[in-house]
């Protein structure tokens, strides 16, 4: 089957440093990952891949990982990322999905539908301004 490759990139937006960024991504039973011979790449357990920990990732900064992973059969896919660091309490969590045209079982090539764009977790979600009230019209109840 066709590789497919998927970044992660993961900005801290925040006004300090994000520390102790641990990123982990669940790989799809339709894909297996490609192993590069990268000291510094992710471990794997079962369809876990954990991603070495990132001591601090300052303000206004970003950093990338890649995952490498060979479609073994055809159909809509769904890569899971999760991101804990010291600063957050309940970790960020994303999701891309990618849809497979083809047999993997057979020499016919695979096709994806879109590239993938990349997961992007925010260290700190932006403050969003509270909703504005309904109107209302004169004589309406």
């Amino acid at each position: 089957g066709r590789v497919e490759v998927y970044t992660i990139r993961v900005f801290n937006r925040g006004s300090a440093p994000a520390r102790n960024l641990q990123l982990t991504a669940t790989i799809p039973d339709e894909m297996q990952p490609e192993a590069p011979n990268d000291p510094n790449g992710p471990t794997q357990a079962g369809r876990t891949l954990t991603f070495p920990s990132l001591a601090a990732l300052e303000a206004g900064k970003e950093t990338k990982y890649t995952i490498r992973l060979r479609a073994l059969r055809a159909g809509a896919i769904k890569l899971t990322a999760e991101l804990q660091s010291a600063e957050l309490t309940t970790p960020l969590h994303e999701e891309e999905t990618t849809t497979i045209f083809g047999e993997a079982a057979t020499a016919a090539p695979l096709a994806v539908q879109e590239p993938p764009p990349p997961l992007a977790p925010p260290i700190s979600p932006p403050a969003l301004p509270p909703p504005l009230p309904e109107p209302t019209r004169p004589g309406s109840h």
